[in-house]
């Protein structure tokens, strides 16, 4: 999450089952807050910049996976992350979330 614009151009070519493991390992990051709290504006930028991307993709299944991982329990750091610091981005998966 610290460096989207480097590995998006990689990501874009994954399959969905390799972007459900990016998914997981985003949750994790944010999970264990693997981030100084000097770069919080950065990750929140590129989090959002990543699920924007996610939104936009042909295949809803590659963002229908990141919403189950926030509709889950196990990660409650990174829903609380999401809802607190990115509220257009909480409004962005409720609205998909509606869509389904």
């Amino acid at each position: 999450m610290r460096d989207l614009k480097k590995y998006l151009p990689k990501i874009k070519k994954y399959d969905i089952t390799e972007i459900a493991i990016v998914n997981e390992s985003i949750f994790r990051f944010f999970e264990a807050k693997s981030y100084e709290d000097d770069e919080q504006e950065l990750v929140k930028n590129n989090l959002v910049a990543f699920v924007n991307w996610l939104a936009q993709e042909e295949s809803r299944e590659k963002m229908a996976h990141f919403i189950s991982l926030f509709e889950n329990a196990s990660y409650p750091q990174t829903n609380l992350f999401v809802m607190t610091q990115t509220p257009d981005l909480y409004k962005k998966i409720m609205q998909f979330i509606q869509s389904l």
